[in-house]
C-alpha cells in the first residue's frame, strides 16, 4: 500500500468519525439539522490573521445562526473563542477534545 493511499484512507476514517461525532452532538442538541446542512452552516466562519505594530492578533467571524447552533451543540461556542482567537498567543481552545467527548 502506498503511503497516499494510506494518508487517503486515514483521511477519510477521520472524516466519517468526526461526521458521526458532530450528527452524534446535533441529535444531543436538540437539532434537527442533516450532516451537510450543519456543515454547510459552518462553512463561512473564517480565521484571520493580523500583524499589528504591538505584535499579531487572529480574529474569527461570527458564525450565522445556524452555524452558531451547530456550534452549541459541540459546546465549543459555550464561553466564547478560543483564547488564542481573542488575544492572539498561546493554545487553541477545546474544540478537539469536545468533538472527542461528542462521540462518547
Amino acid at each position: 500500500m502506498s503511503t497516499k493511499s494510506g494518508q487517503d484512507q486515514f483521511v477519510a476514517h477521520l472524516a466519517l468519525v468526526l461526521g458521526v461525532a458532530l450528527q452524534k452532538a446535533l441529535q444531543r442538541a436538540g437539532l434537527t439539522m442533516a450532516l451537510e446542512p450543519a456543515l454547510e452552516a459552518l462553512r463561512p466562519i473564517r480565521l484571520v490573521e493580523l500583524e499589528l505594530p504591538f505584535g499579531s492578533a487572529r480574529l474569527v467571524t461570527r458564525p450565522t445562526p445556524h452555524g452558531q447552533a451547530v456550534l452549541q451543540a459541540v459546546e465549543s461556542s459555550s464561553c466564547g473563542p478560543p483564547r488564542s482567537l481573542v488575544a492572539g498567543s498561546g493554545q487553541g481552545g477545546d474544540v478537539g477534545r469536545n468533538l472527542a467527548s461528542a462521540m462518547a
